[in-house]
């Protein structure tokens, strides 16, 4: 990998790889990379999810930025096409790819928690936790294609 002069690097290592991340050019403060084969979610106290997926060449370019929530998204996960997504807004929100691979599409706001979600976790159902301490367990319904 390149480096260019006066880019920010942060290094991360285990005993036989290096990860090397570049930060993001808007400075967000606070992210999390959800990793999924070729695509990677990440997000950002700006109330946004950026996607990242594998161009033909190997790098990694932003493809969309899911928007919606009204304060900083605190956690995320990802199963397949299926993203949820929690918020100091108190709300999930739980997010599927277009099957035309043109971005993704905002299937269901989650509310209920009395305070921001902390956790989220996403796969038959979605589970979400908050910092009063309740954790919440919701059955959503994501309309897949089982046979073609």
């Amino acid at each position: 990998m390149a480096l260019e002069a006066q880019q920010e690097m942060r290094l991360e290592h285990g005993a036989h790889w290096i990860k090397a991340w570049r930060r993001h050019p808007e400075r967000r403060s606070k992210h999390v990379l959800v990793q999924t084969m070729e695509r990677h979610r990440r997000r950002a106290s700006d109330r946004s999810v950026v996607v990242w997926e594998r161009a033909g060449d190997g790098r990694m370019e932003a493809t969309d930025t899911l928007r919606g929530h009204k304060k900083a998204i605190l956690c995320l996960a990802a199963a397949g096409d299926v993203v949820c997504s929690g918020s100091a807004d108190r709300t999930v929100r739980v997010w599927r790819r277009r099957t035309e691979n043109t971005g993704y599409t905002c299937l269901a706001v989650l509310e209920g928690h009395g305070a921001p979600v902390t956790a989220v976790r996403s796969v038959a159902l979605v589970c979400s936790g908050a910092l009063d301490g309740e954790v919440k367990i919701w059955s959503v319904l994501v309309p897949c294609l089982l046979e073609r």
